[in-house]
């Protein structure tokens, strides 16, 4: 049987809640950049969905998933997996985006400098995960533009 030690725990904890904070921002760029994504209950990613967009999209000749994650990397430098490589059909404008793009071990250190109990806020993110808050905002960006 596994037995976590309370140093692993406590490691998890600060993880989750970074995970966490993050996830919320990046919920909120894209969903005001109006983007669809249904908020995740855990991990570090997310299926942003710009199916709604697929009009203005096909007038830029972009008719695949695939498609979209290229044009998107071209015109923005953000890289994305396409929902076909997760079993969607060609036509669904979903992608997988990770938020994983910042230096994980800052991040903790600035967590474990803190209790549980003190929350971490904006400036943290700003500081620590600044790399997956403008490609959050590089999204939004695209989809506005189209």
């Amino acid at each position: 049987a596994y037995e976590a030690s309370e140093e692993i725990e406590m490691y998890l904890q600060h993880q989750r809640r970074i995970l966490r904070l993050l996830c919320s921002k990046i919920h909120s760029i894209l969903t005001a950049g109006g983007i669809r994504v249904v908020y995740p209950t855990g991990g570090f990613y997310m299926y942003p969905d710009f199916t709604h967009l697929s009009e203005k999209l096909a007038a830029h000749g972009i008719k695949s998933s695939t498609e979209l994650t290229i044009d998107i990397f071209k015109k923005k430098g953000v890289a994305l997996l396409p929902g076909q490589a997760f079993g969607a059909p060609a036509h669904v404008m979903t992608f997988r985006l990770a938020y994983v793009d910042f230096d994980g071990l800052n991040a903790m250190e600035v967590s474990q400098s803190m209790t549980l109990d003190t929350p971490l806020d904006e400036s943290f993110l700003d500081t620590c995960c600044s790399k997956c808050l403008l490609g959050a905002q590089q999204l939004a960006d695209y989809a506005q533009e189209l």
